[in-house]
């Protein structure tokens, strides 16, 4: 089956489930999939500390006018403000944006 490896597909599917689950998520990456014309791919990292979303590079005005005020919304509306404000950074190679999953939200899937 070419490349594709198993630990690709459960990747995937943790993805999936994990959206499913924590539908504020699939708000967010609905949006940043929107402003980036599709080109964000969400993955978990291990033991599921964080949720990151990594895009293309988009203009530096874009990113600080454009997604960090609606990321920020979006984490205090869904998120209660309590938590830690999520992590965007961008380069000349990506945009990414890191948010750390509280308890809750690891136990929610």
């Amino acid at each position: 089956m070419g490349d594709y490896n198993d630990s690709e597909a459960l990747a995937q599917i943790d993805c999936f489930l994990f959206l499913i689950t924590q539908q504020h998520f699939a708000s967010l990456n609905n949006y940043l999939r929107e402003k980036t014309f599709g080109r964000t791919n969400m993955y978990l990292t291990p033991h599921h500390a964080c949720v990151v979303f990594r895009s293309y590079p988009l203009p530096e005005e874009f990113i600080k006018t454009v997604i960090c005020p609606w990321v920020t919304k979006w984490n205090e509306q869904y998120r209660g403000g309590v938590v830690e404000q999520p992590s965007i950074t961008w380069s000349d190679v990506a945009m990414t944006v890191t948010i750390f999953l509280t308890e809750e939200e690891k136990r929610g899937f």
